[in-house]
Parts: C-alpha cells; structure tokens; sequence
C-alpha cells in the first residue's frame, strides 16, 4: 500500500485509509490484516506531511485490525523522490515502533 503522489506527476495524495477501506469494507474488522508493504515520498513543499501520513497510517492501522505491517524502505532511481525514509519520516516510524499500541519481538 503506497501512497501514489509523487512531485513529478499528478498522481493524488491518498492515505492509507483511503486505500485500505474498500478492503476492510469487504472482510471487516475481525479478520486481521496484513500490509505486506507500505510506504510514501516526503512532500518537498509540505515539510512534515510525509510524516504526518505515517503517523496517520499507524493509528487508521491500530484501529482496524492490522496485525503486521513492513515499510519499503528503498531509493527508486525512477527521476522520482524516493520512498526511503527520509531523517523526518525515519523519527516518525522510530516513534510508531515505541508506540504502545504496536507489539515488539523480543530477543
């Protein structure tokens, strides 16, 4: 589940509610759900909006089921701003794994 904007293009913002409703709409909330990957690019003229969608994505995440959810962390070398977890981004998922709503491994 990406979040398609990107700078160059005039692909729209979504949020990962958007795209995971129709979803959840589908098999409802007792059936957790896995989000194999996610991830969105940082906005160049909206500082913080990458990180805000991130921070939406964990509470729509913890509010719905989700039992598992990776983020892609890559460089795209597509000319486009990348995925890959930008010093903003990176603090926003830092904050999401200390959540308390999220659960941890323990070694």
């Amino acid at each position: 589940a990406y979040n398609p904007w990107q700078p160059a293009t005039t692909k729209r913002w979504m949020s990962l509610r958007s795209m995971l409703l129709p979803v959840i709409d589908v098999v409802g909330d007792r059936r957790p759900l896995v989000i194999g990957e996610y991830g969105t690019r940082s906005d160049p003229h909206s500082p913080g909006r990458g990180a805000a969608w991130m921070r939406s994505a964990l509470t729509f995440a913890t509010n719905h089921n989700v039992a598992a959810m990776a983020y892609f962390n890559v460089t795209r070398e597509d000319g486009n701003t990348s995925i890959k977890l930008d010093p903003e981004r990176l603090q926003e998922f830092k904050n999401g794994v200390a959540d308390a709503r999220t659960v941890k491994l323990r070694r």
